[in-house]
């Protein structure tokens, strides 16, 4: 029975064993314990798989698109304000010209 397996290095005393590959990659992946044979010692996978590093990769850049679009959306709002102010400062300066005009007109 040939079993394909992962060699591990305690970091606290420097054994190395071999464990059956299926556990090594259960344990890359869902970061639990075990322990050296050797001196007990607890031991986990702290490294991110590849797929955990691409998950909070698409994370951070939803949250960079969703705060982009907030700029966005703000960034319009406030367009629209300017242009309702422009509009407004606009017919106030054409009713003052129109006023200007009618004055002149009756002198």
């Amino acid at each position: 029975m040939n079993i394909a397996t992962a060699s591990i290095s305690c970091p606290e005393c420097g054994f190395v064993f071999w464990v059956p590959t299926a556990f090594y990659k259960m344990h890359l992946k869902d970061h639990e314990n075990f322990y050296c044979p050797a001196c007990d010692a607890t031991l986990r996978y702290l490294e991110k798989t590849g797929m955990e590093r691409c998950e909070e990769a698409v994370d951070k850049i939803r949250q960079d698109v969703e705060t982009k679009q907030r700029v966005i959306q703000r960034l319009k709002d406030e367009n629209a304000a300017l242009e309702r102010r422009r509009a407004s400062q606009q017919g106030a300066t054409t009713k003052l010209r129109r006023k200007l005009d009618k004055i002149h007109k009756e002198e």
